[in-house]
């Protein structure tokens, strides 16, 4: 990578933690194992992109059924790292869908987001290079947005915005997978007695993501799954980030905050503040909602009071999400 020394030490915690997840694995029998988990009856093969590079080149040896546009936006990326670089002969198993692969550990996909304390080699998503493609229609060719043309639009709209006091969320109104939990409509119901504006895009319909620069606070829920695309880009929007990181609980275990491939380089109560919400499918949530809203109204009150705090950790979170750029990804 082409960067300072700053950045480089900025980003040290997110090469150590690529670097750790592959030293998860045991590699013997790779191919083996992830042809099983492929071929299995849990319908993986649907959303797997698997891609042989030879000689620098790529080919794509399967295309998924799902996901056809990130998947042809993770082969833009791979391109992208083939332009920049070499990459040494292989062949990669990409799982573009949301979910971790709980069946298979052992199996060393590349995937977008894992709980904490689980295996797994994180990889760039795909909207690091398709900005919001549920906003392309034919009219401009479905043409995907990448990171640079997006940061563009963010400056030149949100330049001097004048910020409205509000803790702002707008996000599809669904449920946390084979689950009824849906926190974001729960939460929208709420009546609360500070400017919590939770938007579901059934009712309201689309808002463009450079146009949450408006609000002071930004929310981050969860919503199919239980981490979100959206997060690092909500750090280039110079408001406060808080964020509602769901540990599953189950039998047994407990599944530790979901994490992507850059979300080492965010501390929480340093670049954001993060609430942790556990949530059991066998228990009922009505308490854990109230609490949740006591939470956010907790963080609204202490930042309004303490506005050199504010600023502070807005400013910290901002300067690293704008250290994120095409070279780096």
């Amino acid at each position: 990578f082409s960067v300072t020394k700053e950045p480089m030490l900025k980003l040290e915690k997110v090469f150590t933690q690529i670097h750790l997840d592959s030293c998860g694995f045991k590699y013997s029998n790779s191919l083996e194992k992830l042809e099983i988990a492929t071929k299995s009856t849990f319908n993986l093969d649907q959303f797997v992109l698997i891609v042989e590079i030879i000689n620098n080149k790529m080919e794509v040896l399967k295309s998924p059924i799902g996901f056809k546009r990130r998947a042809e936006g993770m082969q833009k990326i791979i391109q992208m790292a083939l332009d920049h670089g070499k990459i040494r002969d292989t062949v990669l198993y990409l799982y573009v869908a949301d979910e971790y692969i709980y069946n298979f550990p052992d199996a060393p996909f590349l995937i977008n987001a894992k709980p904490e304390n689980k295996t797994g080699l994180l990889m760039i998503d795909n909207t690091f290079v398709d900005i919001e493609p549920e906003t392309k229609t034919e009219k401009d060719n479905n043409a995907m947005i990448d990171w640079k043309t997006n940061l563009k639009t963010i400056n030149n709209k949100c330049k001097d915005v004048s910020k409205e006091n509000k803790i702002f969320f707008i996000g599809n109104n669904i449920e946390l997978k084979k689950t009824k939990f849906n926190m974001r409509l729960e939460l929208s119901k709420k009546h609360v007695d500070f400017p919590l504006d939770i938007k579901l895009t059934d009712t309201f319909g689309y808002l463009p993501m450079s146009d949450f620069c408006k609000y002071k606070y930004l929310l981050n829920l969860p919503g199919m799954a239980l981490w979100s695309f959206r997060k690092k880009f909500l750090f280039l929007m110079n408001s406060l980030v808080i964020d509602v990181s769901v540990l599953r609980q189950y039998t047994n275990s407990i599944d530790k905050r979901w994490i992507n491939v850059f979300d080492k380089l965010f501390i929480p109560n340093k670049d954001y503040v993060e609430i942790e919400y556990i949530f059991d499918n066998k228990v009922d949530q009505t308490d854990n909602l109230n609490k949740l809203v006591d939470s956010i109204k907790n963080i609204y009150e202490t930042y309004e009071r303490n506005t050199n705090d504010y600023s502070k950790i807005v400013k910290s979170g901002y300067r690293k999400g704008k250290l994120i750029n095409d070279k780096r990804i």
